[in-house]
Parts: structure tokens; C-alpha cells; sequence
């Protein structure tokens, strides 16, 4: 018998099965269409009251009343609360089964009111079935009233529906772009009431921008006299704006930070945009008028395109010039794969200097790579030292802050190798892998003297590079003694100044400079705003080695015997010495003192008011500079191959080293060279790190060269010689006492006919 039954059961299963769905009742969605049976609708809105409302109604379509049910299969609901209001009463499952039967009407149209209510942030996926079973209708009396109600015996199988429950975390949406919104600004621009189009590129392979979508974008304006307003994407730099993918105008623009939404998000994908914005200045009547385009920061490619209606009518990508990066960003929706996580942006900060007593101040690059603001950084040191940061400004989504962590130094001069680790952001575990950085902390026996040296590429046939002549005037007259210059004039041959010997160190373009042999920098920006600011840095760097220099003339002043003292203030410390001399007052007629000044083309009130002198209008404002004064080139360097190396010094004991310079040859250069206007400098050098501890520099007393009468180098005593050489005799003592042949005081016709004479070679 029970083989019977069961054959029996699984008969009637297979006779259900593939029966005929019953149409008594029809499912409908919101706007009235029937969901067809077997249909999967998906629910992933939360409302306002934490519940996920299945957005469907129940509707009798046989035209008679009829008794109806509806079974729920919730065997997968991960938590949470689950309810029914349908056929005129609510119920509560805790399980698989029916909510409240009932006989409704003939026209009966109502929504089932079901829904899912999850527990808070417990973000799950999951089915739930539905479907309509329609019962037989009984007759029930109570307390002499006589009701149709809805029987036990299952009459027909309506259609089914299978709910998708997808409850996610709310979509992140991070302002994101080459800046932080809190980076200060600065104004960029023509001077002229034009048309701008400014932006930034962004590629969809290597940016965080790739798979977002763009909900808005943010940028600044300092001022509010501008009209047609955009906001812009495009795939390429538009001809027209109009052209580009999406298009939004701004009717309300105001000074200062302007967000404006899109019409329509964009999709990024892995493509490549543009994402810019356009207006036009109406009037010139303040600086803000005359610097609209907002920038900050230091240079980056592709992260400063601008184009003008008139003066710049092609875009143009202004990286290299030392104006920064636009001021923008973008808001972005994706999924990002941190929530509290900070990285370090490299795995080695080098060296951090202290006294003994003192503490050392190591620079650190936060970068937050995390969807939450960073508030506070908890971080261990690999001796033991612990400690925590907290930043009353967060930092954003993908900005970069450098903080100042101070600890104490060692009891005793020497090196330790050291690790710093990021533990914990916002008081949670770090999520981000790249926490870790080593360093070196240095702890020398006392402060000594610091001079900072700052080798500067340069040249005069260098368009840009009258921004390093006033960056490199500006640092000698604010730090002095505590300055070391160096310019090297490398960039062309054609320089009066150019000096080939000076390889020890590189560059990649010019302008720039490299403080203490550090990264290249621009030499008047710096590697932010102010090159001050790194020069600074640099000085509050305590010496590891404490160094003087002398330098003396030999008989026929070609050369200077150098004569460096230095005292180690670290234990076992190597260096090498290498020595430079620097000539200042600097200037000539040929065309090899000539300037290329690219400046010319701008108006002053573009410029800062230190370089105006080069722009339109100003001291140099021309295309070919003459007649400037060139300070700190460098004339003689001790090539890489012939530097002096002390080696290993003991702890406090100074020594001695002594090198011979060659002063140059070059009949142009020499004739330039005046009294008291030669330097020479020693530079002491880490073995290990490649970087410039602490330089020591000399004013040489007065340099007497012999006179040479043939300035052009071309064996010919012409009216340029006889020029050059009266130029010599007006500046230099020593050459007035030697041409004044009457001995009357003054160099007269006679004197320069007798100064002729020996140069023509009586």
C-alpha cells in the first residue's frame, strides 16, 4: 500500500503540475498592466519607512465574486519583517504560508500591500514567490448572520510572481578631480572682457574617474561680471561647447564655488572626457575680472586646458608654465573600494634630521583613498612610539595632505632605520593596503650652520626661464647667507654663460631647480605655490655636517685654491666635497647675453607683480632681453670625476680638504667677471642619499685678470673690443689704475690711446 500512495501523490503532483493556470485573478502593476504568470519583478527601494513595498494589486476579472488567497514562499528572507494587507486584513509571516483569505467582489481592485521591512544596513539579496490561490466559498452563520466566506479546499492556481529583493548601500557619490575643494586658489587670465573655455582631461583608463557616473560638477569663479555660464562634457576638445555630449547652462553663477547637477548623469565607462566649463567675462574692473580661470596647485598634464575667444584661440594645454592645475572636480556615483583608508605616497620618506634633545619633524603624504572623510589617523612607529592625528578640516576623497609628525630623537648621534604605520582611520582598522613607509631618522651631535643650495637650469636662450632669474633673485634676497645659488646656464650654447662642465646633476626642463639636490622643481612656484616655502622646508632641516670654505687667488688669478673645513655631526658619516664658483653682475653686449623672454606677450596686471618686469610694458618686456645683470651662474665646477671625497668621518672631528679651480677661458665670460663678484662654494655631499647636507660659500676679495683686448676672440682689435674693454675699465678699480697712464685721476683720451696701444700689441 504505501508504494500504492506514493505512486498515487506523485500522479496527482504531475496532474498539478501541468494544469491549466486558473484566471479567476489577474496580477497588475502600478500602472495597470497584468504581470503575466512566471514574471520577475525586481524591488530595490527603500521608502521613508525602512520597508520594501512589492508594487502590485490583486484584480478579479471572472465578473463574480470569488474567494482568494495568496501563498508566500519567504523561505529565503535573510531577516527582518515580513507583512501583508490584502482582501481587507493584514497579517504578519514569520514563514511560508497565506496571508488572509477572504470573498471579494466582482470588480475587485486592490493593492496586496506587501512588503519586506529589512533590518538597518543588514544589505541582502533574495526571492520571494507569490501566488493567487483561489478557494471554494462556504457559508458561514454567526449569531444568526449569514456570511460567504472563503473555504479550505483550493479551487485553482492563479498566476505566480517572484519577487527580487536587492537591498544595497546607498550609491556613493564623492566630489573627485586633480584638487581638493579645499585648496586654496589663484586667478589666471587674459586681462581682457572675453570668451573662456577652461578643462580638464581625464582618462578612462588610468582615473578614478573610469566606470563612475558624473552626477555635477564643481569649479570656482572670483568673480560674479561673467554671463553665459556652462558646464560641459565632450570626448574631444569641442570646436564649438554646443557640440559637446551634454551641455548645461548656469543661470546664477556666483563668486566663488559654483556645483551645478547635469541634466542627465553621464556614464563614464572606460572612455576618455573632457569635463569643462565656459563663460564670459562682460567687464575688466578689478584683478578678479582680469584672473577669471581659477587654478591651484603645481603643473600637471592635461589638467589645465584653456581656450579664449581672442587672445588664446586654440585650446592649449598649459602644463609647464608654472600656473597649476583648473580648479575642478567632478561628483562621481560608483563603487569605490575603501570606506576608511589611508595610503602614504611613498614607500620612503628618506631622512628626517634632530639634535640630540630635540625631535625630528618627518613630513608625511596622507593620501585618503577611502569613501569616508578622514578625521583622525592612528599610526605606529617600529621603536615603540605610537600616536594619533586628528584634522579639525577632514580630508576628502582623493586628496593628498602633508602632516607634520614630530618625535623624539635618540640620546646619542647615529642612524636608525624606521618604519611608520597607518593603523587606524576615523578609529577603524586601515582597509588600505599601501599603510606602510620607511624612513631614516638622523640624530647629529648639535646644530650647525645651514646654507641651502639651489642648482638652477637656465639659459638665455630659455623663453620661460626669466621666471627662474626672479625666483632665483627673490631666494638670494630673502635668505641670504642661508642661500647658496647656482644658476647653470646648460640650455644652449649659444649662452655666454653656458658652461658644459656642470653635469652632476639633472634636468628635465627649464626652468628649474633642484634645492639640495632634491626633486626638480619649478624655481619660482616651487613645488606648490612659493618656492619660499621649499627653500624653508629645506632650513628647518638640522646640518648633518657642519663645513666652512676659503678660497684664494694664485698669482695670475686663473685659478682659486679652495679650502673646505668640515666636521661630521653624525657618527661614521661618508660624504664627498664638490666645489663651485659663482659669479654675480654678470653682462655683455653680444647676443649671447641676450634673454628670450616669452613674458612679453603679457599684459603686467596678468603677471604677479615681481615678474611684470618682463610682461608688456614692463623693464624687459620684449621679446630679446639686453643689457640684463645675471647673478649666481655658476663659471667653474670640479668635474664629477675629479670630486673630492673625504670618505667615512669620525664624529666631531673636523678636516681639512683642499681643490683647485680653473677659472674660465672664455675671453666673453672673463671680460665679464668684475671685482669682488666671485664665489666660491663647497658643497658636502651624502655618499648614500646623492643629497647636499649643508654648503659653505666665500666671497673671493678682488680678482685682477690680465687685460685682454681682443673681446670677440677673433684676432682683431675692432670698435666691439675697444667698447667692451672702456666697460671694464669704468667698473673695475684695478683696470681704471692700470689704463690711467698720466696718472691724473682720470681716464682720458690719451689714457685709452695708450690702452689701444698695448692691446695692439706694443
Amino acid at each position: 500500500m504505501k508504494r500504492i500512495f506514493t505512486f498515487f501523490a506523485a500522479a496527482l503532483l504531475c496532474v498539478a503540475a501541468g494544469a491549466q493556470v486558473d484566471e479567476t485573478f489577474q496580477f497588475v502593476d502600478a500602472d495597470g498592466n497584468v504581470v503575466t504568470d512566471g514574471s520577475v519583478i525586481t524591488v530595490n527601494t527603500l521608502n521613508e519607512e525602512g520597508q520594501m513595498v512589492v508594487p502590485l494589486s490583486v484584480k478579479n476579472v471572472s465578473g463574480a465574486k470569488a474567494a482568494v488567497g495568496l501563498y508566500e514562499t519567504i523561505d529565503q528572507m535573510p531577516g527582518g519583517t515580513w507583512q501583508t494587507c490584502a482582501f481587507g486584513s493584514c497579517m504578519v509571516l514569520e514563514e511560508t504560508g497565506y496571508s488572509p483569505k477572504s470573498v471579494v467582489a466582482d470588480n475587485y481592485n486592490a493593492s496586496i500591500d506587501t512588503e519586506w521591512i529589512p533590518e538597518t544596513d543588514q544589505y541582502a539579496t533574495w526571492e520571494a514567490k507569490l501566488q493567487i490561490h483561489v478557494f471554494n466559498v462556504t457559508i458561514q452563520s454567526k449569531f444568526g448572520t449569514i456570511n460567504e466566506v472563503a473555504g479550505t479546499e483550493i479551487i485553482g492556481y492563479g498566476p505566480t510572481v517572484t519577487v527580487r529583493f536587492e537591498y544595497k548601500a546607498p550609491a556613493i557619490k564623492l566630489w573627485w578631480g586633480y584638487n581638493s575643494k579645499d585648496d586654496e586658489y589663484t586667478g589666471l587670465g587674459t586681462s581682457t572682457a572675453e570668451t573662456y573655455d577652461c578643462a580638464s582631461f581625464y582618462s578612462g583608463t588610468t582615473s578614478t574617474a573610469a566606470g563612475k557616473t558624473i552626477h555635477a560638477v564643481r569649479f570656482a569663479l572670483p568673480t560674479a561680471n561673467v554671463k553665459d555660464v556652462k558646464v560641459w562634457i565632450a570626448k574631444t576638445r569641442p570646436t564649438k561647447i554646443e557640440n559637446a555630449l551634454q551641455v548645461v547652462s548656469v543661470p546664477n553663477p556666483v563668486k566663488g564655488i559654483n556645483e551645478v547637477p547635469l541634466t542627465t548623469p553621464y556614464n563614464v565607462g572606460t572612455a576618455s572626457v573632457y569635463v569643462g566649463y565656459s563663460f564670459t567675462i562682460t567687464r575688466v574692473s578689478t584683478n578678479d575680472d582680469m584672473y577669471p580661470v581659477c587654478v591651484t596647485g603645481s603643473d600637471l598634464k592635461n589638467a589645465l586646458w584653456i581656450r579664449t575667444s581672442t587672445t588664446l584661440t586654440s585650446w592649449s594645454d598649459l602644463n609647464g608654465q608654472g600656473f597649476g592645475r583648473l580648479y575642478l572636480q567632478m561628483l562621481l556615483e560608483g563603487e569605490f573600494p575603501y570606506t576608511n583608508a589611508v595610503s602614504i605616497a611613498t614607500a620612503n620618506l628618506g631622512e628626517s634630521v634632530a639634535a640630540i634633545g630635540g625631535n625630528i619633524k618627518l613630513q608625511v603624504p596622507f593620501t585618503n583613498e577611502g569613501s569616508e572623510d578622514v578625521t583622525s589617523i592612528d599610526y605606529t612607529i617600529s621603536n615603540g612610539q605610537t600616536g594619533q592625528l586628528t584634522f579639525a578640516s577632514p580630508i576628502a576623497f582623493g586628496s593628498t595632505r602633508n602632516v607634520t609628525i614630530e618625535m623624539a630623537a635618540a640620546n646619542e648621534a647615529g642612524l636608525q632605520s624606521l618604519k611608520l604605520t597607518v593603523t587606524k582611520v576615523n578609529g577603524k582598522d586601515n582597509e588600505c593596503d599601501k599603510k606602510d613607509t620607511n624612513f631614516t631618522m638622523a640624530t647629529v651631535l648639535r646644530e650647525a650652520h645651514k646654507c641651502v643650495a639651489v642648482e638652477e637650469f637656465t639659459g638665455t636662450g630659455c623663453g620661460w626661464c626669466p621666471r627662474g632669474y626672479v625666483g632665483m633673485m627673490k631666494m638670494r634676497d630673502k635668505f641670504g647667507d642661508n642661500f647658496a645659488g647656482i644658476a647653470i646656464h646648460r640650455y644652449d650654447s649659444s649662452d655666454a654663460m653656458y658652461i658644459s662642465t656642470y653635469t652632476q646633476v639633472s634636468f628635465t626642463g627649464a626652468p628649474s631647480c633642484r634645492i639640495n639636490r632634491g626633486e626638480e622643481i619649478d624655481p619660482y612656484y616651487g613645488s606648490g605655490n612659493d618656492v619660499f616655502d621649499d627653500v624653508r622646508a629645506e632650513l628647518a632641516i638640522p646640518a648633518k655636517v657642519d663645513v666652512s670654505v676659503k678660497g684664494e687667488w694664485n698669482e695670475d688669478s686663473t685659478q682659486v685654491v679652495a679650502t673646505a673645513t668640515i666636521e661630521s655631526l653624525i657618527p661614521n658619516g661618508n660624504y664627498k666635497i664638490e666645489y663651485v664658483l659663482v659669479a654675480d653682475s654678470l653682462t655683455g653686449t653680444t647676443s649671447g647675453w641676450n634673454q628670450a623672454n616669452y613674458y612679453y606677450q603679457y599684459n603686467r596686471r596678468e603677471l604677479p607683480a615681481d615678474l611684470a618686469i618682463f610682461a608688456s610694458g614692463g623693464t624687459y618686456g620684449k621679446s630679446s632681453v639686453k643689457g640684463l645683470i645675471f647673478n649666481d651662474v655658476a663659471i667653474a665646477v670640479a668635474k664629477s670625476t675629479q670630486t673630492t671625497a673625504p670618505g667615512i668621518l669620525e664624529l666631531g672631528v673636523p678636516t681639512e680638504n683642499t681643490y683647485t679651480l680653473a677659472m674660465p677661458t672664455k675671453t666673453t665670460l672673463l671680460n665679464a667677471i668684475t671685482k669682488n663678484n666671485v664665489t666660491v662654494m663647497a658643497l658636502v655631499i651624502d655618499a648614500s642619499t646623492k643629497r647636499i647636507v649643508n654648503t659653505a660659500k666665500f666671497l673671493m676679495p678682488g680678482y685682477k685678470p690680465a687685460i685682454k683686448g681682443d673681446v670677440n676672440e677673433d684676432s682683431k682689435v675692432d670698435v666691439a673690443d675697444i667698447s667692451s674693454i672702456l666697460t671694464v675699465m669704468a667698473t673695475s678699480e684695478a683696470y681704471s689704475r692700470q689704463a690711467d697712464v698720466n696718472d691724473d685721476g682720470k681716464v682720458d683720451v690719451a689714457d685709452i690711446a695708450r690702452v689701444i696701444s698695448i692691446m695692439a700689441g706694443e
